[in-house]
């Protein structure tokens, strides 16, 4: 039986992972080698690793949450902080380290800096996917556009 590997996206092409390609798993890099994936931005000090984010009117990364429009939409899920006031954050790659997901769609939730696999129904809440659990402790995050519920 021949050996088979994985296939991946590349610029729009399905191809054969190699022996020699190297998958990223975010959530490990620490060390700011991964600067061109993941660039360094100003952060609120009370954000933290694998929190939901968006980005301020001042250009501040805060943790971002489902109930106003005003708090979305998510930009990315952090990755590392090199300072209390700076962090790298990811729109789409692997982001490993979270604990007791349940495999399937994840959601911004309600809860700042949380995703969910409930999707928010609330009038006036942000609906917006932010990828797929893939194990219990791995996201592949792919943010995706927020709608905002209508206040019928």
């Amino acid at each position: 039986m021949a050996n088979k590997r994985p296939l991946i996206m590349d610029s729009g092409a399905i191809k054969e992972l190699t022996s020699t390609d190297d998958l990223l798993v975010p959530g490990s890099v620490t060390d700011g080698t991964n600067s061109t994936v993941a660039p360094t931005l100003t952060c609120d000090s009370g954000v933290a690793i694998r929190d939901a984010v968006y980005l301020d009117g001042s250009g501040v990364i805060q943790k971002a949450d489902a109930t106003s429009i005003s708090t979305a939409p998510a930009v990315g899920v952090v990755i590392s902080k090199p300072t209390s006031v700076s962090c790298r954050v990811v729109a789409n790659g692997l982001v490993a380290g979270f604990s007791g997901l349940t495999i399937g769609e994840l959601y911004l939730s309600e809860t700042a800096g949380e995703l969910t696999s409930t999707a928010p129904t609330a009038s006036a809440t942000i609906f917006q996917s932010m990828g797929r659990a893939i194990s219990t402790s791995v996201v592949l995050v792919k943010v995706d556009v927020a709608i905002e519920r209508g206040t019928v």
